[in-house]
């Protein structure tokens, strides 16, 4: 729990479970505590990241690849949206990644 400005406690908390090789990202804004690590080593990093979109269209982005590399492109790009909470949306892209090639999962 923290104090605001008003001298009023709030306490919120949020679990949050990672993949090994996943990130955590938020705003640095947010108040928050840095809990006692019980176990395992706690790492910190901040960073800045600048990028810039390709192209507003995906495909437009990968047509110098072959069809392999066009279709694993295709349902990584699937395997995002799904996990990301978009089941839906990522049928459309699984789809164009076994279209190029059929034999996708075999590999």
């Amino acid at each position: 729990s923290f104090k605001v400005p008003n001298g009023s406690s709030i306490h919120q908390q949020s679990l949050i479970f990672l993949a090994q090789g996943s990130i955590f990202a938020m705003l640095q804004r947010i108040l928050h505590e840095g809990s006692t690590v019980t176990s395992g080593i706690k790492w910190a990093m901040r960073c800045d990241v600048i990028y810039e979109r390709a192209s507003e269209n995906p495909a437009q982005s990968i047509q110098h690849l072959t069809k392999q590399e066009q279709a694993k492109r295709w349902f990584d790009l699937a395997s995002r949206v799904e996990l990301s909470g978009g089941p839906i949306e990522s049928v459309a892209y699984y789809q164009k990644a076994y279209k190029l090639d059929p034999n996708l999962e075999e590999q």
